[in-house]
């Protein structure tokens, strides 16, 4: 199946690979890439793509869209989105059975309060060997102006295991997708990569 297209017209597209921490490898998984795109002043598109024997994973089954927190204790995947030079950032968790969570900080793991002008609409189409997750969600107050920092991240979850954790860029030490390094990409309005 190929991979779910990012809504038409982006203003601004980045795909890179995800890595594995390196404290918990996972076998199952042969590669997770994602996708962050700007769609106009006012919607983000986040697209993630995993390719492994998926039976080895616990896979939410899909259900009706609803605001859920901790979803990174399972499956889930996220997105980290800052505008540059301000330590606010916003955390939005996309489930594949739909669930989702969006958070707004002041700082470094700071407030952590609900953001749900952040409301995303997921789609998850799975074949065998692969899942495409696509969401689409309303910036709300996060204006982009002249650009956002965004991490992409996803807490895997294997069967015969534990939590595995993957991002753009990790740093030393334990996992941490809050790090404003692993906000490794930059969507620039008007600029495609």
């Amino acid at each position: 199946m190929a991979p779910l297209p990012p809504s038409p017209d982006p203003q601004c597209r980045r795909t890179a690979a995800l890595a594995c921490h390196p404290a918990a490898p996972c076998p199952a998984v042969l590669a997770l890439a994602g996708t962050a795109s700007l769609l106009d002043g006012s919607r983000l598109a986040v697209d993630f793509t995993l390719r492994g024997d998926l039976d080895r994973l616990r896979i939410p089954e899909p259900g009706a869209p609803r605001r859920t927190d901790r979803l990174w204790e399972h499956t889930c995947f996220e997105a980290f989105l800052a505008r540059p030079g301000q330590d606010a950032y916003w955390e939005l968790n996309l489930c594949p059975s739909a669930a989702w969570a969006a958070y707004g900080f002041r700082r470094y793991r700071e407030g952590g309060g609900p953001a749900p002008d952040l409301e995303p609409r997921i789609t998850v189409h799975r074949s065998p060997g692969r899942l495409d997750l696509h969401a689409v969600a309303g910036l709300g107050a996060l204006d982009p102006g002249p650009g956002l920092q965004v991490g992409l991240a996803a807490v895997l979850e294997p069967l015969d295991g534990p939590l595995t954790y993957w991002a753009l860029r990790h740093a030393p030490g334990r996992p941490d997708f809050h790090l404003r390094t692993a906000f490794a990409l930059e969507l620039i309005p008007g600029t495609q990569a």
